[in-house]
């Protein structure tokens, strides 16, 4: 194995996901937004429009919550509405 080799441990092992998972929540906004999509889905303007922040940024923060498989989409129409996984945070 070289020095540029990438490790040997997939990112989706159960040793790596804890890890991923509290990356993916420490973020302040990130956990205001897990906060809201507790109670509801909702779409990328509404919740810039909650947080009172860019969408860009939102998408940004919802992109690493998906990644961490925390949140999932739902699509209808021209909407792009976000929820809380079930059993994510079991």
């Amino acid at each position: 194995m070289t020095a540029t080799d990438a490790p040997t441990t997939p990112r989706s092992s159960p040793e790596t996901l804890p890890v991923e998972l509290a990356r993916a929540l420490g973020d302040p906004l990130r956990w205001r937004i897990m906060e809201l999509l507790a109670t509801e889905q909702l779409c990328v303007a509404h919740l810039a429009e909650e947080l009172q922040t860019a969408q860009p940024l939102v998408s940004h923060h919802l992109k690493v919550l998906r990644a961490a498989a925390v949140v999932e989409t739902d699509r209808y129409r021209y909407w792009t509405y976000y929820r809380l996984r079930p059993g994510a945070l079991v």
